[in-house]
Order: structure tokens, then C-alpha cells, then sequence
């Protein structure tokens, strides 16, 4: 009886340190605010010594070989100075409100997509009504260093929430988000080559993927003009995105390289192609160490379109291999009912 007593006492202490996955905090930027503000007081939600010790790691890491790190450090001050003044001055806005370096910040927020989210998966699913659902994972190999600086982010104009989207502290852009009903977008990124050719296209002025995403949310009224800037825009890198409407039929795959797209998939429910789903490997291509596209296409072939909703997206999103080790968050959107935007922080 002793050692019954004991062993149901090991498995309680056990079950008391495995973590939960939790609600990703909220942080609203409102965008009438002077650039340079816009992230005040986001120090006061999270743990600023832990943000900058991740942001300082992270963008070393994004520099190989290492002995280039200062050098990068030095393009990415010059990049910066030749940004548009509204997103240079949130970069240097939001270094002071973290308290870190403006250049770590800088490589931060370009370098690290190219290092950091080899992995993700991203879902469109119509029902048989009509009905458009949007998700994804989102994963990295330095899971461990993003799942506390994981934020939701309302951008609002003079209190009115007219976008949101999920991000990292110390991190303007966005890899998924909504504008309530009106449309939503997730984003992957592609392989692009060396850190230098990134700094290059950043000096030029492409975009990254991330900020493309923020600004087509903040600029683009409807599906049709998001649709038109996300296709055309330069970016720094190649990017997988999926872009939902809320009317039938609404979902684009568009596969991207720097300067435009290669090809691109729609939602037809009349050929059954009832959903969408997109990795950073690219649709028919080599997927390497995680096939998740074929297993989330499985469960959505197993669910079916008279089932899905945004709770069997969710359990999609859940399927072990799907959702794995270096899953970082989960998000689930349905524009038509934006109060049911959720970021789930998953912890393995």
C-alpha cells in the first residue's frame, strides 16, 4: 500500500511540472500614436531581461558564419536609416521601450524569418454553406525562445480595432492576422538564400513577408486589393501565403519569389477543392524531415466539408505530427465572427 501510495504521489509531482499549452497575451497598438510609441507600456506584460537576452541570441544565430555578425550589425544600421521614417522610427521606438540594441532589433526583424520558421502549417477551409475557416502552426527549431514572447497584437485607430494579427515581442510584422470581416492572411517563408543576399534586398527596399502581411492588413479595404498588394509586392525573401475572404470561394495558395508570384491555387468548390494548405515546401516538392501537408490533408479528407468548423480546424491543427516539438502557437481565424481570432501557445 506504501508503495501505491508513493507511486500515485511520483505521478502527481510529474503531471504538476509537465507545462499547458495558454492563451497568448494581448498588447494593442494604436496607430494614431506618434510611430515612436506606438509599442509604450509593452514592457510592463512580459519579462524585458528574458526579450532581450532571446532578441541578442536570435540575431547572432541568424549570421553564419559568426564572425560576420559584427559586420551585419553594421549593414543593418545602414539598412535601417534608409527604411520609411514611420517604420524607422517604431524599430528605434520599440529598441528603447525593451531597452536593447537598435541593431539587434534591426537583424531581428529581418534576418530571423531566414533562420527561424523553416516549419508551419497553414489551413484554408470552406464549408459546405460557404463558410470560410483559416489557421496555422507555426514552428521553428528554437521553439523554446519564442513560446513567452508570443503576443497578440490589436492595431486600433482611435480605440476601434481595425486589425489583429500574432507576433513576437520586439518583432513590427505579422505571419498571420485579420482584419475583421473582410479577409485574413497567414504566411510561410521559402528558402532564399544567405543573410547577405536578405540585407541586399532590405537595402533596396523590398519588404519582408511579415511586414507585407501588417501592411496589407492595415492598407488593403477588402480580398481583392490585399490579393493584388500581396502578389506584387518586392520582398526580401520567397513566402508561401494563404489569403481567405469571407465569401465563397474566397482562398488563394499563392507561392511567391522576391519579385512576384510562380503560381498560385484558388478555392473551387465546384472541382471539390474545399481547402487550402500551405508549408514552406513548396506544393509538390520535396517536403524534407516534416511532411506535414499530406497528414493535414489526410485529417481534412477524414473531417470532411459538412464537418469542419473552427473547432475541428483546431483539432487538425492538433494532429501529432502537425502539431509537433517545436510548434510554437496556433491560431485560428474566422473573419466572419472576428471575436473568435484565439492564439493558443503550445508547449509540446
Amino acid at each position: 500500500m506504501l508503495k501505491l501510495r508513493m507511486k500515485f504521489l511520483g505521478i502527481l509531482l510529474l503531471c504538476s511540472f509537465v507545462s499547458a499549452d495558454f492563451s497568448a497575451k494581448t498588447f494593442k497598438v494604436e496607430l494614431k500614436r506618434p510611430s515612436s510609441y506606438r509599442w509604450k507600456g509593452l514592457s510592463k506584460i512580459i519579462d524585458a531581461t528574458a526579450v532581450r537576452t532571446a532578441i541578442s541570441d536570435i540575431s547572432r544565430r541568424s549570421i553564419q558564419p559568426e564572425n560576420m555578425y559584427f559586420l551585419a550589425r553594421k549593414i543593418a544600421v545602414r539598412a535601417l536609416s534608409q527604411l520609411p521614417r514611420s517604420q524607422r522610427k517604431e524599430i528605434i521606438g520599440l529598441a528603447k521601450e525593451l531597452k536593447t540594441d537598435t541593431a539587434d532589433i534591426m537583424l531581428f526583424n529581418f534576418l530571423y524569418e531566414r533562420i527561424i520558421f523553416r516549419d508551419g502549417t497553414s489551413i484554408i477551409a470552406q464549408d459546405s454553406k460557404g463558410h470560410i475557416f483559416h489557421g496555422r502552426n507555426l514552428d521553428n527549431k528554437y521553439s523554446a525562445d519564442f513560446r513567452n514572447l508570443t503576443i497578440e497584437v490589436q492595431f486600433a485607430r482611435k480605440g476601434k480595432v481595425l486589425f489583429q494579427g500574432t507576433t513576437f515581442v520586439g518583432y513590427i510584422g505579422l505571419w498571420n492576422g485579420m482584419k475583421p470581416n473582410k479577409f485574413a492572411i497567414t504566411a510561410n517563408e521559402r528558402d532564399a538564400g544567405g543573410w547577405w543576399e536578405t540585407m541586399v534586398a532590405a537595402r533596396s527596399g523590398n519588404l519582408p513577408v511579415s511586414w507585407l502581411v501588417r501592411r496589407t492588413l492595415e492598407r488593403c479595404k477588402d480580398y481583392d486589393s490585399a490579393l493584388y498588394r500581396l502578389v506584387g509586392t518586392p520582398l526580401i525573401n520567397g513566402a508561401n501565403i494563404l489569403l481567405s475572404g469571407t465569401e465563397k470561394d474566397q482562398g488563394v495558395s499563392i507561392t511567391r519569389n522576391r519579385l512576384g508570384p510562380q503560381y498560385m491555387t484558388i478555392l473551387n468548390n465546384k472541382t471539390n477543392t474545399w481547402y487550402l494548405v500551405d508549408t514552406t515546401a513548396d506544393p509538390g516538392s520535396d517536403p524534407g524531415r516534416k511532411d506535414t501537408r499530406s497528414t493535414a490533408q489526410r485529417s481534412l479528407d477524414e473531417t470532411g466539408q459538412n464537418k469542419i468548423s473552427l473547432k475541428e480546424l483546431f483539432k487538425i491543427l492538433s494532429v501529432p505530427k502537425v502539431l509537433n516539438r517545436e510548434t510554437v502557437y496556433t491560431t485560428v481565424m474566422d473573419i466572419a465572427q472576428p471575436s473568435q481570432y484565439n492564439t493558443t501557445v503550445r508547449t509540446g
